[in-house]
């Protein structure tokens, strides 16, 4: 797919039929692809609002961005796909961006950028009634929230060693803290069964093997592969790449000749077999 404006923060549907994505130069919006061929559908009615960081819902019927404001502050609204129009407010008391969603569709974790109690980033959830809590509120900026398929863990980057780092945390209570990346790492994504916690390391992706029992026990993790795909940092809090429904293919944003382009990565599981074996 490629297009003469820049394409970022691919997602797919939960049924792998379509992607929603923003552009960003002449034709700056928020749009949803039809895979493989198109059409495609162009979700932002007001041409001066800045939309970024769009997530599809987990019925795949709308999609949720952040919309910037007069104020300059940001809320999450959502248009449904099939009757494109002016979009709904999702969540307007907070500058919030990227919704991640629990298992049963409503409850959903959200990064918050600024607000008077914040002394940095941080993350809330809102309950299945629609109700927002506080998260993590720490002195240093978290980000980059990403709710497991189980909903029972949430994914986030943290700069508390004094770099962008991964971290998983239980949910919907933090009790438990497990710091998962040895080293820097930005934009955590979950495989769709919770089997394997993909993020960025510079140009590396990685992923992180994961235990399937009560516990989240996991593996030291791997490089899958390595090229200058668009990385996107935890301080916008938008993953530049989506996975696959078999956890197999990746949809990499990637610039070439000034222009976007998406990627479509695979043939990578071989190598991963080979590197941790399965048994």
């Amino acid at each position: 797919m490629e297009s003469a404006v820049g394409l970022k923060a691919p997602r797919l549907s939960p049924d792998g039929t379509r992607v929603a994505l923003r552009k960003f130069g002449r034709a700056d919006g928020i749009y949803v692809h039809l895979l493989p061929d198109g059409p495609e559908t162009w979700l932002s009615p007001s041409p001066d609002t800045t939309r970024i960081s769009p997530a599809l819902t987990p019925d795949g019927s709308n999609v949720v961005f952040s919309a910037q404001q007069e104020s300059g502050s940001w809320r999450l609204e959502s248009i449904r796909i099939d009757q494109p129009g002016a979009p709904d407010v999702l969540l307007d008391a907070f500058d919030s961006h990227i919704p991640s969603w629990g298992p049963d569709g409503k409850s959903f974790a959200f990064a918050v950028r600024v607000g008077p109690e914040f002394q940095g980033g941080d993350i809330w959830r809102v309950d299945a009634e629609g109700v927002p809590h506080v998260f993590l509120d720490t002195e240093f900026n978290e980000g980059s929230p990403r709710l497991s398929p189980n909903g029972r863990w949430v994914a986030y980057v943290s700069d508390q060693p004094g770099e962008d780092r991964v971290y998983v945390q239980t949910f919907p209570e933090a009790t438990e803290n497990l710091w998962v990346s040895p080293g820097y790492g930005t934009e955590p994504v979950w495989s769709r069964d919770g089997r394997e916690l993909f993020y960025r390391n510079a140009t590396s992706l990685m992923t992180l093997p994961v235990g399937g029992g009560d516990e989240f026990a996991y593996d030291a993790p791997v490089e899958l592969f390595s090229d200058v795909y668009s990385v996107d940092s935890y301080e916008s809090g938008i993953p530049n790449y989506d996975v696959s429904l078999d956890g197999q293919r990746f949809l990499m944003s990637r610039r070439v000749r000034g222009e976007g382009v998406l990627h479509l990565v695979q043939n990578w599981f071989e190598e991963l077999q080979r590197l941790v074996p399965v048994d």
